[in-house]
């Protein structure tokens, strides 16, 4: 997982591109993924905020990504994905593990000692559940396709790439739609 600084610039940007959905810009640790023109498209969050864990550690900033994602969703989308993964259950275990590593990496050492001792709930929370805080399961499951996006986008070897890719068609708006926010 690359991370690249979340600066002042960045800031303003994600709190517009984020219109009407309830954010705290104190959540980001870093940006996780920019488009061609520069702009976020996905921001790494702290795992551990105001003494409560916070399981998404990727959050879909791009507006462009976002609609398509919802669009996906209204019609379907969750589900198929799920039916899509059933057969790579365990590559999709594999991945969430992988997840839940990569948001225990964003944790320091004296933060991951005070949960282990003093707060074991939240940190099984933190290190063994998958993408959004899902629990792995024997089944797969997706929860939501901004959360999956957000993933794929930011954390190699997703193993609905593929599913993914086919129904987002384009990962970036043609025209740095963002640039309004800059």
């Amino acid at each position: 997982m690359d991370l690249s600084a979340f600066s002042y610039r960045d800031q303003t940007i994600v709190e517009r591109q984020m219109d009407k959905r309830v954010f705290d810009a104190r959540l980001v640790k870093g940006v996780s993924c920019r488009c061609r023109f520069g702009y976020p498209q996905t921001v790494a969050c702290r795992p551990f905020f105001k003494s409560r864990p916070f399981p998404t550690l990727f959050w879909l900033t791009c507006p462009y990504l976002y609609y398509v994602c919802g669009t996906i969703e209204s019609t379907g989308g969750v589900h198929e994905l799920e039916n899509w993964l059933d057969g790579r259950q365990k590559s999709y275990n594999v991945y969430n593990h992988a997840y839940a590593l990569a948001r225990q990496s964003l944790l320091n050492e004296n933060e991951k000692r005070y949960l282990k001792l003093y707060m074991p709930k939240i940190w099984r929370v933190i290190s063994q559940s998958g993408i959004g805080g899902i629990r792995r399961g024997e089944k797969p499951t997706v929860k939501c396709l901004h959360l999956q996006t957000a993933a794929f986008l930011s954390l190699r070897g997703h193993p609905g790439a593929e599913w993914l890719k086919r129904h987002l068609g384009k990962l970036q708006c043609e025209n740095g739609q963002c640039s309004l926010f800059a």
